[in-house]
């Protein structure tokens, strides 16, 4: 495991690279894009222990945190948070490629999800996509954020 920061633009990305099994290491390596908000807090230990088997199979993996939040720099009170998050996206993407992937897999959670879309409407280019529990469009995901507000 090798944690840095990962720089996007004028941002600092928190990052935490795993390395693939050496026996079983395969050409491709994933990018693990979290949610943010709520989500980001309860999804952070089984995003780790996806990881972890990850890189066992023999994928080398890129956690990272986005711009805004966790231990990226940054508040998630920042203007053009969107683009920033699209951003360290494609930066993710750099990195492994720069990194020896030969393809590179994205497996995005909730929000995340649409972040990545973003990211690839602007060029990013990703072999495998993976959406979990992504919202249909932007409109669904910011109701979905209202209602869970509400109930707090």
């Amino acid at each position: 495991m090798k944690p840095f920061y990962l720089r996007s633009g004028d941002d600092s990305v928190a990052a935490i690279y795993q390395p693939a099994r050496k026996a079983a290491a395969t050409s491709t390596a994933v990018l693990i894009v979290p949610p943010f908000g709520w989500d980001d807090q309860t999804s952070y230990r089984p995003r780790r222990d996806w990881s972890l088997a990850l890189a066992e199979a023999g994928f080398a993996n890129l956690l990272i945190d986005l711009t805004g939040t966790g231990d990226s720099s940054g508040t998630a009170r920042d203007n053009d948070l969107v683009d920033a998050w699209a951003a360290a996206v494609n930066s993710g993407v750099d990195w492994l490629r720069s990194a020896g992937a030969a393809r590179v897999a994205v497996i995005a959670l909730g929000s995340g999800g649409l972040i990545t879309l973003q990211a690839m409407a602007r060029g990013t280019t990703v072999e495998d996509l993976v959406l979990w529990g992504t919202a249909v469009t932007g409109r669904a995901l910011i109701r979905e954020i209202r209602a869970f507000a509400r109930l707090e």
